[in-house]
């Protein structure tokens, strides 16, 4: 009964080693491999290649160039399914993980959690977070980073760059600021060399590696929505760096914004119907450099972009205080090598005074909302502004900056009369966004003398203009009556994402529109113009010319209406 047959099915040495979790609950086995004489390296293998078997087996075992020899396939499956049994039921499993960051009251900082007790663990990383921990390991030394980062931005006029380092080092406390994703800043400049993009690197820098040619930050020439999307998950409670806005469309950096500032990523339908949510959940800053003011961007493809903007700190880079040239280089040449040795540092203060931390950051948040008289709208910028401040604050304290506090509130006073300013520029009111509604469809109105049909004793109305391209609408001018097709409003307004009931009960209010409830209409009745009935909002041009000499933008919608008629 002790008789045992010795069956060989492969050339190769495998034995396992460990078994885990990965950061989706998925389980997997690692074996080790023995590819000659005292070298030997580790693979994984899915639980559920193991527990099919077959080709998506032998796959993966392919994949690691492992080969079964010709009748031995039964015997390799036997021998994996029985260790995997066996390993299961002698330890415990792995668990890895999956993004940066806060887990309950635990920070994940590269490969090692620190707890509240002051205790570190290394721990076992999966999915991209396992590529991307290459670059977010520590390297150099903290006392040189301290030195080089003290030349570089410890001075007067730099408050600009000191606000995007304090964001950094604040990122990691804005889980506790209630404004779920979090907020952007974008900081860009008219021209080059202006410092923005090596500021935000090597704000970055504090937590890992700031080069370019990483993927820990990117660049959106270079990257996609998605990519975007999933670095913001990836990184969790970390800063995200994207460079080089320039070129993006007002469409694509209005979605990132504000996608940013919900924390999670689009969810997306399976082929079954289900929803599928690919990533992880975020809550951090991101900050965006580049030539434009993303403001600007938006806004000219999204006339109210209010929601946008209120989610965004955004300030022009002017650096009149640089360093000469060779010795910037120099220095930032230098400073290259130093980085992800002051997160680690923060991070273990952050995690083990939690509770003063977060006291402190309330009562900052409050004084600094009541200082610059910031309201429930403004929570964003409010949630920057005190992260940032308190950020530099406890970094401060801990010896790894020594930038002036009160220099950054006065920094932030100026920054806000600036951003106030800029978005009373760029912005567009909603009466004004109902004139240039108005004037875009005004092509496509069937415009006569009077209404036609049984209302007008059957008479055929006289058309002063014929529409130009798809019909829009319909103006009567006898009455000075106008209909505009309930769809093409709301096209119109969903390619700009305005709210279409906002619109239309601010024009409501100012009498340019009768009701804000559309009415069932015919606009080609009395007409030759073969247009079924629809749902038409009912606009009133009289009142709309009247007030068109207080209002450059009506007048010229008046007149586009009345080019051509007699």
């Amino acid at each position: 009964s002790n008789v045992f047959d010795k069956v060989p099915f492969s050339e190769f040495l495998i034995y396992p080693h460990s078994y885990h979790t990965d950061a989706k609950d998925k389980h997997h086995m690692t074996w080790r491999l023995r590819e000659r004489a005292g070298v030997y390296k580790e693979f994984q293998l899915s639980v559920s290649a193991m527990g099919t078997g077959g080709l998506g087996l032998f796959k993966e075992l392919g994949e690691q160039g492992i080969l079964v020899m010709t009748g031995g396939k039964p015997h390799m499956e036997a021998y994996i399914t029985n260790h995997f049994a066996n390993l299961r039921k002698s330890k415990v499993g792995v668990e890895t993980y999956g993004h940066q960051g806060w887990y309950d009251n635990k920070f994940l900082l590269h490969d090692i959690m620190y707890h509240p007790d002051g205790t570190k663990e290394k721990v076992k990383l999966g999915g991209d977070l396992k590529t991307l921990a290459q670059w977010l390991r520590p390297e150099g030394d903290i006392e040189q980073w301290k030195k080089l980062m003290d030349r570089a931005y410890n001075r007067p006029g730099n408050e600009q760059f000191q606000h995007i380092i304090g964001a950094s080092f604040g990122s990691i406390l804005i889980k506790f600021m209630n404004v779920a994703g979090g907020p952007s800043i974008s900081a860009y400049s008219t021209g080059t060399g202006q410092g923005k993009t090596t500021a935000a690197r090597m704000a970055f820098g504090i937590y890992g590696c700031p080069a370019e040619n990483t993927r820990v930050t990117l660049s959106k020439q270079n990257a996609t929505e998605k990519a975007i999307y999933n670095l913001f998950g990836v990184m969790g409670n970390l800063p995200v760096v994207i460079d080089e806005m320039t070129g993006t469309t007002g469409s694509v950096v209005s979605n990132i914004i504000y996608n940013h500032s919900h924390g999670q990523p689009p969810a997306r339908s399976t082929q079954s119907g289900e929803m599928s949510i690919v990533g992880f959940p975020w809550s951090n800053i991101a900050i965006f450099t580049g030539n434009n003011s993303l403001a600007g961007l938006i806004t000219a493809v999204k006339p109210s972009a209010d929601a946008e903007i209120a989610r965004m700190v955004e300030f022009r880079c002017v650096n009149k205080h640089r360093l000469p040239k060779e010795e910037a280089d120099a220095l930032f040449r230098e400073l290259s090598h130093h980085w992800g040795v002051a997160g680690p540092i923060f991070v273990e203060f952050v995690v083990t005074h939690l509770d003063e931390v977060i006291d402190l950051l309330h009562k900052t948040q409050v004084g600094l909302d009541k200082k610059f008289g910031l309201k429930a709208e403004n929570r964003f910028w409010s949630s920057d502004y005190a992260a940032s401040i308190v950020g530099l604050m406890i970094a401060r304290r801990l010896g790894l900056v020594n930038f002036d506090i009160k220099s950054q509130v006065g920094w932030i006073q100026s920054q806000l009369l600036e951003m106030h300013t800029e978005i009373a520029e760029v912005s567009q009111p909603l009466d004004a966004c109902f004139s240039s509604m108005v004037a875009s469809l005004a092509p496509g109105f069937i415009i006569t003398d009077i209404e036609g049909g049984r209302g007008s004793g059957g008479k055929q109305a006289y058309v002063e203009r014929p529409p130009v391209g798809q019909y829009t609408g319909r103006l009567i001018l006898d009455d000075s009556r106008g209909y505009i097709m309930q769809p093409k409003v709301h096209e119109w307004c969903a390619e700009r994402q305005i709210d279409v009931k906002d619109m239309m009960e601010v024009a409501h209010k100012l009498g340019w529109v009768l009701n804000t409830i559309p009415e069932k209409r015919y606009p080609g009745k009395g007409t030759t113009y073969v247009v079924g009935q629809i749902r038409c909002y009912v606009i009133d041009l009289a009142r709309m010319d009247s007030a068109a000499s207080a209002a450059p933008a009506l007048a010229e919608v008046v007149s586009i209406i009345k080019t051509g008629t007699k």
